[in-house]
């Protein structure tokens, strides 16, 4: 009897560092990718965008975006453009992956690719764009271009020390 009382104490120890760890992880991430937050490009992003409706039903949207170029704010086209949904009431995440060569009405300048809205005018034109042609309020944003993303890993090869390898 001591024996299996053990190992449900064994158990629960490892059930919690296996999910204490990743959110160790996740957090310090985060706190890594806000230091390379471009506030300049998000002030012109108002808050009045942010959905009202997504507010009261507990959604958040955030548009990850990887740029071809160096130059995060604008003149380069959006590579890859994903939707992170987070979804607190029914404690749910989802990826959304959008095709960026799909033709979409970009204000001002008629039917384009999606990538070309990024080139335009930024992330704001983007967001827009998107929000028009999908019906997708986008919350916040977050901009890479290859060499902040090797940044990204860089910060966390120094730190894989900190992290469970599990091999």
């Amino acid at each position: 009897m001591k024996n299996i009382k053990n190992i449900k104490e064994f158990n629960a120890i490892l059930i919690s560092i296996a999910i204490i760890i990743p959110l160790l992880g996740i957090g310090y991430l985060y706190f890594q990718l806000n230091s390379m937050y471009d506030k300049e490009e998000a002030k012109e992003i108002s808050t009045t965008q942010e959905s009202e409706k997504n507010k009261k039903n507990g959604i958040t949207n955030i548009l990850l975006v990887g740029v071809d170029g160096n130059n995060i704010e604008k003149g380069n086209r959006s590579d890859s453009m994903m939707i992170l949904t987070i979804d607190e009431k029914n404690q749910d995440i989802r990826l959304t992956s959008l095709a960026r060569d799909t033709y979409v009405d970009i204000e001002g300048y008629g039917s384009e690719k999606l990538t070309h809205a990024y080139a335009y005018e930024g992330a704001s034109l983007l967001i827009q764009t998107i929000k028009n042609n999908f019906g997708i309020d986008v919350d916040k944003y977050v901009a890479v271009s290859f060499d902040s993303f090797e940044k990204i890993i860089d910060i966390l090869e120094k730190n894989e020390k900190k992290f469970i390898r599990w091999n």
